[in-house]
């Protein structure tokens, strides 16, 4: 069964590419990993549903990704919403990588405005989690749009990809079993939205899709042998901060720390 969703930002689209995990067909088994405990299996079974778009976002939410090269475990990314401000969403996503090695990121998807020296400047802010556990606090001022740019936008705007609506095609899937649980039935980007988005021929892998699963909905991304590039390991809907060492300065990046 096809399911067409018009008019859907091409976005969705463009998104998918940055979580790709580059791809390794020759990589060899090497024995034990620090990211094996993160495989373990929960038992859940889930019935089939059809997605058409990713939950609205709410603070809480939380998605596990574990990504692979070959059958090597490569890293896993944590991504957790923890709220909503003023300007924004604030998220953070953690990685470690095959080492068993800690990063991560906390930012403000959107801008704020903060009073500096007398006047009011529009600011993105952010958080850096090092390996050595120290973090680091960031704030960007967002220059104002000259008058200008307005025009440019107007009169080229129409030609910008990333503004172009298009058409997705989902459509059914097999049921797909990830540690996150057994999924009786998903949904997969159909190859019609692939051709029509990506002109130049680069094709998104494989891709099955959850309604239930927040954030981006992606249950498993595999390649054209339906071997496993990234799979879901947990998701729900509690998640907490991992970068907690707010001060009363800026606790208003993230109200869940310093309490």
């Amino acid at each position: 069964m096809r399911i067409f969703i018009k008019n859907v930002s091409i976005f969705l689209i463009f998104s998918l590419l940055f979580i790709l995990p580059g791809c390794s067909s020759s990589s060899k088994d090497k024995g034990p990993s620090p990211l094996d405990s993160y495989w373990t299996a929960k038992e859940r079974t889930f019935p089939s549903k059809k997605f058409r778009s990713p939950l609205p976002w709410a603070a809480g939410q939380y998605i596990v990704a574990g990504h692979l090269k070959g059958v090597n475990k490569d890293k896993v990314e944590k991504q957790t919403i923890l709220r909503k401000d003023k300007g924004g969403w604030v998220d953070e996503i953690i990685t470690i990588d095959k080492k068993g090695n800690m990063t991560g990121i906390q930012k403000l998807n959107g801008f704020e405005y903060v009073k500096k020296g007398g006047s009011t400047v529009k600011v993105t802010l952010m958080k850096t989690l090092h390996e050595d556990g120290t973090v680091e606090r960031v704030e960007y001022e967002i220059p104002e749009m000259p008058p200008e740019y307005e025009e440019y936008k107007n009169m080229f705007g129409k030609f910008m990809p990333a503004s172009k609506p298009v058409k997705i095609v989902f459509v059914d899937g097999l049921p797909v079993t990830v540690p996150a649980g057994i999924f009786n039935g998903t949904t997969i980007m159909g190859e019609e939205s692939v051709m029509k988005s990506f002109q130049s021929g680069k094709k998104i892998p494989k891709i099955h899709f959850y309604p239930d699963v927040p954030i981006n909905g992606i249950v498993k991304i595999a390649d054209k042998d339906d071997k496993a590039l990234m799979e879901l390991l947990d998701f729900g809907k509690n998640g907490k901060p991992t970068i907690c060492t707010c001060t009363r300065a800026d606790r208003h990046l993230n109200h869940s720390c310093g309490k």
